[in-house]
């Protein structure tokens, strides 16, 4: 019996490694990583509802909204008439056997949670760590991305953590946020990520407004006075970024975009406007309708998360979209925030969201881990708070 249990024990130790590795690969956006522990994390639910102790009568006890990305795929073999497991049936099968983990860890193997939530702010330390030596010394811009805003947009999730972290943890661990949250602040304005900025400000601002009338005050002249003089004092080229913005909003490049997918779907049948034209067509077909394409500059995406869904996945994939966002909103007011137990945890999931929906909305594609695992790690921890608030 000794040994049976010391071998369950080394099993959930690794099952819990396995799945914060596979956050950290995410926030240091390394597809192939992510992919291979994606395979080991269903290889691990597998075992625990087969083997472990779960037994294949747990299937049915997991929510079945987690399940809701797999309905892509159906839209897709509608729209294209074919069943091929491509890069977007891969990450949306592993995505979702990533919700369905989030939910089944914090079930059934999350004992301590203040142990996990030092073991998070560890790696947020060390994901500050991988990027400033990828910036500094081995001199990549964008640190271990390719790209300025999904630099700007994990490390904004870091710092909606690092505060969340400081304000929910009494022991002088506490204080280790301070100089994590200084990093990540630092690097946001370093990327210029205007969606970043944007999407942070307005996930502070929203999350302002559940608390009480003196809090709102102090909250809201404080962020006056952060953006003032980060936009007089053009700190991280703020100030001439959000001039740019204001001022040259009707030919900024992506509303260029936007309005060019727009002539595009409006080229669609009424099947395609139902059904969508399939997960990966985008690139191929926007080249004729894309004023950069003769400069040579071509899109894997518009930009958009609402017309890129509208044309591969129709306005049935669209309302499903808005369905999975407007479901977690709806979760996160009714059963989280109102809790004072869970206030703290439920803000900063609503700030995740909010920026999460708002880079969507202006760069990030919904098709990829820079969105899809954020989703799904939502999904799963709300909907475990729900049913734990319901049960009591």
């Amino acid at each position: 019996m000794s040994n049976a249990n010391n071998n369950s024990g080394i099993l959930n130790k690794a099952y819990l490694a396995c799945y914060a590795l596979t956050l950290f690969a995410v926030f240091i956006s390394k597809g192939g990583i992510i992919r291979i522990l994606g395979y080991v994390n269903v290889l691990f639910l597998i075992y625990f509802f087969s083997i472990g102790g779960q037994k294949l009568r747990g299937w049915f006890s997991l929510p079945k909204v987690l399940l809701l990305p797999l309905a892509f795929i159906m839209l897709d073999v509608v729209a294209t008439h074919r069943l091929s497991f491509d890069n977007e049936y891969r990450e949306i099968i592993l995505v979702t056997f990533f919700g369905l983990t989030t939910y089944f860890i914090a079930k059934n193997k999350l004992s301590n949670f203040r142990q996990a939530l030092d073991c998070s702010m560890l790696l947020l330390v060390i994901f500050v760590i991988f990027q400033l030596v990828s910036i500094w010394v081995l001199k990549k811009p964008y640190g271990t991305t390719k790209n300025p805003h999904y630099l700007a947009l994990y490390s904004a999730y870091g710092v909606v953590f690092s505060v969340f972290y400081y304000n929910c943890t009494s022991s002088i661990n506490r204080y280790v946020a301070i100089p994590v949250l200084i990093f990540l602040v630092a690097i946001v304005l370093m990327t210029s990520s205007r969606p970043t900025w944007i999407s942070l400000f307005l996930a502070a601002i929203i999350s302002l407004l559940f608390f009480n009338k003196k809090m709102i005050a102090a909250g809201f002249l404080f962020l006056l006075g952060i953006t003032t003089f980060l936009f007089e004092f053009n700190v991280g080229r703020f100030g001439s970024r959000m001039s740019d913005l204001i001022l040259n909003i009707t030919t900024e490049e992506r509303v260029t975009i936007w309005r060019d997918a727009w002539t595009m779907q409006k080229s669609s049948t009424i099947y395609e406007w139902l059904f969508g034209h399939g997960l990966n067509v985008f690139e191929e077909n926007f080249k004729k309708f894309s004023t950069y394409h003769l400069q040579g500059n071509d899109f894997t995406m518009p930009h958009n998360i609402f017309l890129e869904l509208l044309y591969s996945s129709g306005m049935i994939g669209l309302g499903l979209m808005c369905f999975i966002y407007v479901y977690i909103f709806r979760l996160l007011i009714k059963f989280v925030i109102p809790n004072e137990h869970n206030k703290k945890l439920g803000l900063a999931l609503l700030s995740v969201l909010i920026i999460n929906l708002v880079m969507g909305f202006l760069t990030v594609r919904w098709f990829t881990h820079f969105n899809s695992y954020v989703i799904a790690f939502e999904l799963g921890i709300i909907y475990f708070i729900k049913n734990k608030s319901v049960n009591n």
